[in-house]
């Protein structure tokens, strides 16, 4: 089964990886989940998910942040289908997918590899049964789309435009303007943009300065850098780094304590479900 795990400390920039279904479990802090011109809220104790080949997304923490990556494919092999019928309620199946999550990070960390590939079958399929992903949303189809991606995830630092992506994969960049904005609901443009100035928003928190970054994405000038920039958060880097810094002291975090803690919380879990 192909699926990792992550601890987060810092903000991260999701969709790395393309081909993943990401579970991702607020351990402690706030986060705020950047997704187009949208902003959603998640408290201590919850959970998001985030299907694969969507629009780029940047999730900024003030605490600790879980994230268990599992492929597409894995993911739907071992989907069970009677999973999509059981009657239980949405509560109960968010306490489990939780115990799941806690339950596979404790197992991963104590090397039981078993017991963890266990975990994240239920976690799968609860996942499912919750209606929080299926396997009938593969994603996206057209594999040209799917190289593009690609192309510009690894290219993002670079001066990349339609016209430039068009003759490196010999299309037509009225065809490929078209054929992209059907398939990721948002021009090819627009997604560039976003994915560079979610790197760089990244980049600025973790180094806690705005200075000079912006030469390193592909940007001939600051005032198109900061027109981009606030065309994706609707403020200036000054101020979304003065809004969303890091603070000096943060949560420090014995990774010992933490999983027994971890421990503690699965338990509280599954007391709350057997009630």
């Amino acid at each position: 089964m192909d699926y990792s795990y992550k601890i987060h400390e810092k903000n991260v920039e999701i969709n790395e990886n393309l081909d993943e279904v990401k579970v991702i479990y607020i351990l402690s802090g706030k986060a705020e989940l950047h997704d187009k011109i949208s902003v959603e809220h998640f408290e201590e104790n919850e959970f998001l998910i985030i299907e694969p080949y969507t629009s780029p997304k940047l999730l900024v923490t003030t605490g600790i942040v879980m994230e268990i990556s599992i492929n597409k494919f894995s993911f739907n092999r071992f989907s069970l289908y009677k999973m999509r019928q059981l009657d239980v309620e949405s509560q109960q199946l968010d306490l489990a997918i939780k115990k799941q999550f806690l339950d596979t990070v404790i197992y991963l960390y104590e090397e039981d590899f078993f017991n963890a590939d266990i975990n994240v079958v239920k976690l799968i399929n609860y996942i499912r049964a919750a209606q929080y992903y299926s396997q009938d949303n593969l994603g996206i189809n057209n594999n040209l789309i799917k190289t593009i991606l690609k192309y510009i995830f690894e290219h993002h630092k670079e001066n990349i435009t339609l016209s430039k992506i068009s003759k490196v994969f010999y299309v037509n960049p009225s065809y490929l303007s078209r054929v992209f904005s059907e398939e990721m609901n948002i021009s090819i443009t627009k997604y560039i943009i976003k994915v560079k100035i979610y790197r760089l928003a990244v980049e600025m928190l973790t180094m806690d300065t705005t200075k000079d970054l912006w030469r390193n994405y592909g940007y001939k000038s600051y005032s198109t850098f900061s027109k981009n920039f606030k065309s994706v958060f609707m403020k200036s880097p000054e101020q979304f780094l003065e809004d969303y810094k890091t603070p000096d002291v943060k949560e420090s975090y014995d990774f010992k304590l933490n999983f027994d803690y971890l421990k503690q919380l699965s338990q509280k879990i599954d007391n709350a479900i057997q009630s």
